[in-house]
């Protein structure tokens, strides 16, 4: 088995898609980053690594196996040692992942470029395994999971604000109040939108809301997300500290 040493990670718990964990550029000073004394690389398939970094669902057996307690970690000069973690690769693409003890990739996180790198160089020796097929589970759209071209070429904080925008847009589909949807279509201010809302029914006017704000960002999808949190403390105060 090939290890990495000293490989420094910065875990995003609960993430399902890969692209709400985070490279290390866009890391920021109250993560958690922690040092790793040593963690196993495994070479797996494409399929495999798809599987553990845009979803959350059980690792096969005997990959768990394989990297059984095979991780360490020191805190304050304590030797600890992790139950399941390891770093995946497919030759192209890397990460790592932590099961905090469990048999699904909970804990996951990107590697520094030079580790990355020394990850990707350290796969052209390595033998693949094909563990068996893991296949990806198709979710219904949510604002939990939003396809990830719709997130793609963003800033950590506008994916941040995106995700809390389309929360905001997603309680009106309980509702569906027409007054309620009518004004937040007016405050989007979109005019190829605005000459045919009223011939609409509260169900297609909230997909309509839906469908514009998901693609893109801009100055205009900002504001509707300012507006649409206020009266709403709890998402007031988050969007005050990712405005930051």
């Amino acid at each position: 088995m090939h290890f990495i040493h000293d490989v420094w990670v910065n875990w995003f718990i609960g993430k399902k898609e890969g692209y709400q964990v985070c490279p290390q550029y866009e890391w920021r000073k109250e993560d958690k980053v922690e040092l790793l004394e040593q963690i196993p690389v495994l070479y797996v398939t494409e399929q495999v690594l798809d599987a553990v970094e845009n979803n959350i669902q059980p690792l096969p057996s005997s990959l768990l196996y394989h990297i059984h307690k095979k991780t360490t970690k020191r805190e304050k000069y304590k030797k600890t040692t992790i139950d399941y973690a390891a770093v995946l690769t497919d030759g192209k693409g890397v990460i790592a992942f932590d099961t905090t003890g469990f048999n699904m990739p909970l804990k996951k996180s990107r590697l520094p470029l030079k580790q990355e790198i020394k990850v990707l160089q350290l796969c052209e020796k390595m033998k693949q395994i094909k563990y068996f097929h893991m296949p990806k589970t198709e979710e219904k759209e949510s604002f939990l999971h939003v396809n990830r071209k719709y997130m793609y070429g963003l800033t950590r904080r506008e994916r941040e604000l995106k995700m809390l925008l389309l929360v905001a847009v997603k309680q009106l589909e309980k509702t569906k109040n027409m007054s309620e949807l009518l004004y937040w279509l007016a405050e989007w201010k979109d005019e190829k939108v605005s000459y045919a809302i009223h011939q609409l029914t509260e169900d297609q006017l909230y997909r309509l809301l839906y469908n514009e704000v998901k693609r893109g960002w801009s100055k205009k999808h900002e504001h509707l997300c300012k507006q649409m949190m206020k009266g709403k403390p709890f998402l007031e105060k988050y969007l005050q500290v990712k405005q930051k």
